[in-house]
């Protein structure tokens, strides 16, 4: 993978880690295999005073994948893939790490979500469908379905009305 040629600067270094690998724990003889100790990420992308920054792609010690925007070593930007170690995806807008902005997020049950975030909660309108076969379109606050709402049950009954933390009102 390499770095777009408009997101470097003179500040800027592009860098590959290769790091130990997990399962045989040898390391690679690669010239650039760095050693950094026993909580290790591999990275491969721009370097702005030694930190994330611009297009990239993290390893994390976890086993997630990210690949996307980052700023001061945080994921920051649209974000084009990200997958957790569980299995559960992401794809969409950070801010200083956290979601933020319009994104989709599926777990590996087959739940998924679509809509606004903020600060890392869903906020704003989004669409979860469940596995289970019921569906939630409406407003969301600090992660919770709030505000005017449609719940769709996997019978095909209805709520449409009001929600609070997550439960209907009447």
């Amino acid at each position: 993978m390499g770095i777009h040629p408009s997101k470097l600067n003179e500040n800027s270094k592009v860098v590959k880690f290769l790091i130990k690998d997990r399962i045989s724990n040898e390391l690679d003889t690669d010239s650039s295999v760095e050693k950094m100790g026993t909580n290790v990420e591999v990275y491969e992308g721009n370097l702005v005073d030694g930190l994330h920054d611009g297009y990239g792609t993290l390893f994390s010690v976890d086993g997630t994948v990210y690949k996307g925007q980052f700023k001061a070593g945080l994921c920051h930007g649209l974000c084009s893939s990200c997958i957790y170690f569980d299995g559960d995806t992401y794809e969409g807008s950070f801010k200083d790490g956290k979601y933020d902005g319009h994104g989709k997020y599926s777990d590996v049950n087959g739940d998924v979500f679509e809509g606004n975030f903020s600060i890392g909660q869903k906020s704003g309108y989004g669409i979860s469908t469940y596995s289970n076969g019921t569906s939630y379109a409406g407003n969301f606050k600090h992660g919770f379905e709030s505000g005017y709402g449609l719940f769709t049950y996997a019978d095909g009954s209805t709520y449409d009305g009001l929600f609070e933390d997550g439960k209907q009102t009447t």
